[in-house]
C-alpha cells in the first residue's frame, strides 16, 4: 500500500498522508496550504498538488520561477532588503574558489567554448560565466576577451 512510505495522520476521520495531495492523491509537486492564512494566524496545513493548490487560491502555481518572482516582489513591498547589502561585494579570491563554479572555470580557461555553451553545461546563468570569464582575465589566468572562432554545437 503506498501510504506505508509516507507520514500519516488522523484528522476529522480521514487520514491524511503528509506526502501525497489531500485533494486527487497526487505525490508531485505537493505544497503545504494554510487552511487559515498565516496573515490571520493560521498555522495548520494540508497537503496540495501544485494543481489542486492553483485551483484553492485561482492561480497557476506550475511554474515555480514565476512563483518565485511573485514572492521577492511581495518581500520587497513590505520593506524587506534581497540578496547582499548595497556596496558590498565578495572577493574575487572567494568567487572563484567556489565548487559550483569550478566546472565552468575550468571550461573558461580550455578557451574552446562559447560562454553560452559553458552556461548550459555548467547550468551557470550566462551573466555569471561572463563575471568568472572578467575575473579570470584580470587575475591573468586567461587571456583578454577575443572573437570566438571555435563555438561549440
Amino acid at each position: 500500500m503506498i501510504m506505508k512510505q509516507f507520514e500519516t495522520i488522523w484528522q476529522f476521520d480521514k487520514l491524511i498522508c503528509k506526502g501525497m495531495c489531500f485533494e486527487c492523491g497526487s505525490t508531485s509537486g505537493i505544497h503545504y496550504h494554510h487552511i487559515v492564512p498565516q496573515s490571520l494566524g493560521g498555522n495548520k496545513t494540508i497537503p496540495l498538488c501544485s494543481v489542486c493548490h492553483s485551483k484553492v487560491h485561482d492561480r497557476k502555481f506550475t511554474n515555480f520561477s514565476e512563483l518565485v518572482k511573485k514572492g521577492i516582489e511581495d518581500r520587497r513591498k513590505e520593506g524587506f532588503h534581497i540578496g547582499r547589502p548595497n556596496g558590498t561585494t565578495e572577493p574575487k579570491s572567494k568567487i572563484l574558489k567556489k565548487k559550483e563554479y569550478h566546472y565552468a572555470i575550468t571550461l573558461l580557461k580550455k578557451n574552446k567554448h562559447s560562454i553560452r555553451y559553458i552556461a548550459k553545461l555548467s547550468e551557470i546563468s550566462v551573466n555569471t560565466i561572463l563575471k568568472l570569464k572578467h575575473l579570470l582575465v584580470s587575475n591573468g589566468d586567461i587571456p583578454p576577451f577575443e572573437n570566438h572562432k571555435n563555438i561549440s554545437k
